[in-house]
């Protein structure tokens, strides 16, 4: 499928983006070059029609006593999930055996979308933890999207293309936890 990569800039497994903490609400990984932002994929025009692949994988720290998981992607550009649209969500949170591991995750979400109906769905969804493996999650269409971009100020601005963020929703809230992100990248 892959004939284009378009990633996040400076997110590898030597420079991670890091999320964690208390709380119990999905936390959006930031960017590397501006943490007080996200790190949020943005489509491109030549994307429309076709089927397109987000990829996120990383390692995690789990503690407190019955640890779980829950992998969100998001349509929006703030850290504030509050703010944006979730997408695609795993349906039922994941349980972990144990307290205080090191566990590694993926997630793999297709989606496609065109100008014409203003839509991108979600074709499929998979998450791979703790070598179990899920693909039963909650997927929302974006409508009214508009994929040649808007024009803020009519004139001088680049359009503004659809834009994705992830995070992850930890279940129990414990300061030790933490999750860093390896890869996070558009294939089509």
């Amino acid at each position: 499928m892959a004939q284009t990569s378009i990633s996040v800039p400076g997110i590898n497994y030597a420079f991670p983006s890091k999320i964690g903490g208390t709380g119990t609400g999905v936390k959006i990984f930031p960017s590397l070059l501006t943490p007080t932002l996200p790190a949020v994929l943005q489509t491109a025009y030549t994307m429309q029609g076709q089927l397109f692949q987000i990829t996120a994988s990383g390692t995690m720290f789990l503690h407190g006593t019955s640890p779980t998981i829950i992998p969100t992607l998001q349509f929006g550009s703030s850290l504030t999930p509050g703010s944006n649209t979730t997408v695609s969500a795993l349906t039922t949170a994941q349980l972990f055996p144990s307290v205080g591991a090191n566990y590694p995750w993926s997630c793999q979400i297709n989606l496609q979308g065109d100008n014409n109906s203003g839509i991108i769905q979600v074709f499929t969804t998979f998450w791979a933890a703790n070598n179990v493996l899920s693909s039963t999650f909650t997927n929302t269409a974006i409508t009214g999207v508009n994929w040649l971009g808007a024009f803020s100020d009519g004139i001088n601005l680049s359009p503004v293309l659809p834009g994705f963020v992830f995070g992850l929703n930890f279940g129990v809230s414990d300061a030790l936890n933490t999750a860093a992100l390896y890869q996070y990248n558009i294939e089509f």
